[in-house]
């Protein structure tokens, strides 16, 4: 009996760590409405590290032509650390509590994607948004 609890804690424990090392992106989408509507969407991206003078890509599906064209699209992120006064900041600077600083551009955007990088030292865990709006 001990032998099958302690199996069962080493498994969910293997689990939840190869889980949250994996390198796809988790996300939540919050739309007010449908597009192409006038509308507003955050489209949120957790635990995401960018390796030294890498870059991502966030697929965004409501990252239209037309949004681009006369919407706004813009790029947010903050520590996937848990810290008092943790506010999401926009690209390019997020400044830690200790006055240490994480850089992130926005290197380009297209249909359905947006593509951030780091011009530096490998990042820490980041959650990030993208915030679309459109009047049209």
């Amino acid at each position: 009996m001990k032998n099958s609890k302690l199996l069962l804690f080493l498994s969910i424990t293997a689990g939840l760590a190869l889980s949250s090392c994996s390198k796809r992106d988790v996300y939540l989408r919050y739309p007010s409405a449908s597009p192409p509507k006038p509308f507003s969407e955050y489209v949120y991206f957790f635990n995401i590290v960018i390796d030294s003078n890498g870059t991502h890509t966030f697929k965004v599906a409501d990252l239209s032509q037309a949004i681009i064209d006369s919407g706004t699209m813009q790029v947010y992120f903050k520590t996937s650390l848990v810290l008092p006064d943790n506010d999401y900041s926009p690209l390019p600077e997020y400044t830690f509590p200790d006055r240490h600083t994480v850089t992130v551009n926005l290197i380009s955007f297209q249909p359905g994607q947006v593509v951030v990088g780091e011009p530096g030292p490998t990042t820490p865990s980041m959650d990030y948004y993208v915030y679309l709006s459109s009047s049209r």
